[in-house]
């Protein structure tokens, strides 16, 4: 780690800018499979009548809704981050 003041360090700046456009591209990463198991989520649920569906069955469309959720919380995460990035970047 360096000693210096970070507005005293160019590639350290460049360095921010980098990890700020690598953590957007993740976010949109997790948007597209958080969409991706939205459709999945609703297709089980809705074409797998409750009456014919198997205890795992069950659990397995329980999950991806959950999984969803997780995956909702970690884009509104990562979107915090990019901004806190992207603020730090630009000093």
């Amino acid at each position: 780690m360096s000693s210096k003041p970070r507005d005293q360090n160019p590639s350290e700046e460049l360095s921010l800018k980098q990890v700020a456009e690598k953590t957007k591209l993740v976010t949109d990463e997790i948007v597209t499979a958080e969409e991706e198991l939205t459709v999945a989520h609703a297709v089980l649920d809705k074409n797998l009548p409750l009456n014919s569906k198997e205890p795992e069955v069950r659990q397995a469309v329980e999950a991806t809704k959950q999984v969803k959720k997780r995956l909702r919380k970690s884009v509104k995460e990562l979107t915090s981050v990019q901004v806190d990035l992207e603020k730090r970047a630009a000093k």
